[in-house]
């Protein structure tokens, strides 16, 4: 008797050992899978550029529905794959996703991650054969457009991008800019026209100088001193990146690399400028490496990016992914860039010294096409993807996510 009672008590502490921290880990990895499905499903609401508009009017029904529908919105699908990836006790556990649109234009989804039937051993003396486990993440994507909360943004690429949108004639007009709108209105900085996003965009580079006040803005953009100390690069076997040179970095590094260099809201920035002679170094050579292109143009093995919104990307003949040439779909590329947009007050005195133009917000890109350097230091086309305004920023920047515009994070 004394042997069968100290039996019931054995086992019932080995259920508490063994049991109990299988459960334990098994809602560990729950956690894990809902938290990596919810920044998954955050960042399609990114990707396809409804937090900028680029869907629709982020405040309407059917595309609030498409974003995110509890099934097949494009939050929703991404989440889903993104926890189909793991497993939870050995089993690809069931997901199921809900959304906020409270403020719409910073839309929250929250993932629910289960796992049933997950077998027990020394329970079953007492009857429980199996158990279940149960984790929630939300995650937000954050546009701080119109707003006052600050944000800062890695992996920029030094160029600074005029406030002047060319394909949205206004109100408000620009006055720095004939004939165009802002991207962004001052002074909340709120995105200007949703109709942007999804359109092309060609920028050709300006070198600053004592007629640089008076040279238009539309459809240019600056070369900026933001170098960074670390970059990571591309092997210089790649298509038009023997240039690159990790150990020394500079403007050629900082365009074509994968750079730490951080921009905020509010910062003011360098310009390399024209006096003396120093013309300010050309974009052209650095974004063929960046976008992965044999030359100038179209088709040159770049990866392919088409709208309208969301972007489909597939991948090009020189995608460092062999795996990724020819595959529809994308989720990311080389050739999607953010660059600062400036507030276009630019005074040149003698060709010598420029007031520090001032970040007021950011732009991200999908590079289509470099063209040659012709009376210029060349042309990048693409297509606009995000737009983020700065607003009256103030306090502690909010991190951005990667090479993205609009953070996103996790809120619970």
């Amino acid at each position: 008797m004394l042997v069968a009672v100290s039996l019931v008590a054995l086992i019932g502490l080995a259920a508490l050992a063994i049991d109990v921290t299988t459960l334990y880990l098994a809602h560990s990895e729950a956690e894990k899978v809902a938290d990596a499905a919810a920044l998954a499903g955050a960042k399609a609401f990114v990707s396809t550029g409804f937090t900028s508009g680029g869907l629709g009017d982020w405040n309407d029904g059917g595309v609030q529905a498409s974003a995110c529908n509890g099934g097949t919105g494009y939050a929703d699908l991404q989440a889903q794959a993104a926890a189909n990836q793991n497993t939870v006790g050995g089993v690809v556990p069931t997901v199921t996703t809900a959304c906020n649109f409270a403020n719409a234009q910073d839309p929250q989804i929250t993932v629910t991650v289960t796992r049933t039937a997950l077998p027990t051993f020394f329970s079953r003396i007492f009857g429980r054969r199996t158990a279940q486990v149960t984790a929630t993440a939300k995650a937000e994507a954050f546009n701080p457009s119109g707003g006052t909360t600050n944000i800062s943004v890695a992996n920029v690429k030094p160029w600074l991008v005029a406030n002047c949108d060319p394909t949205n004639p206004g109100p408000p007009a620009n006055p720095a800019c004939p004939g165009s709108a802002y991207y962004l209105t001052p002074p909340s900085y709120r995105i200007a026209n949703r109709s942007t996003i999804g359109r092309s965009i060609q920028l050709t580079q300006l070198v600053p100088s004592i007629v640089g006040a008076l040279t238009t803005l539309v459809n240019t953009y600056y070369a900026v001193d933001i170098t960074s100390g670390a970059v990571s690069c591309p092997s210089s076997s790649s298509a038009s990146c023997g240039a690159v040179n990790p150990g020394a970095p500079g403007f050629f590094e900082t365009v074509a690399c994968s750079n730490p260099t951080k921009l905020q809201c509010g910062q003011s920035l360098n310009l390399p400028l024209a006096g003396g002679g120093i013309l300010p170094p050309s974009s052209t050579a650095p974004a063929l490496c960046l976008t992965h292109a044999n030359g100038y143009g179209a088709g040159q093995g770049q990866d392919a990016i088409a709208t309208p919104m969301p972007p489909a990307i597939t991948g090009g003949d020189n995608n460092p992914q062999s795996t990724l040439v020819g595959v529809n779909n994308l989720s990311r590329s080389d050739s999607i860039v953010t660059v600062p947009i400036w507030d276009g007050d630019l005074v040149c005195v003698q060709g010598i010294t420029c007031t520090a133009p001032r970040v007021v917000g950011f732009m991200q890109i999908g590079l289509q096409q470099v063209d040659p350097p012709i009376l210029t230091n060349g042309t990048i086309r693409g297509v606009i993807l995000n737009l983020s305004g700065c607003g009256n920023a103030t306090g502690t920047p909010i991190q951005g996510s990667g090479d993205s515009p609009i953070p996103v994070r996790l809120v619970r």
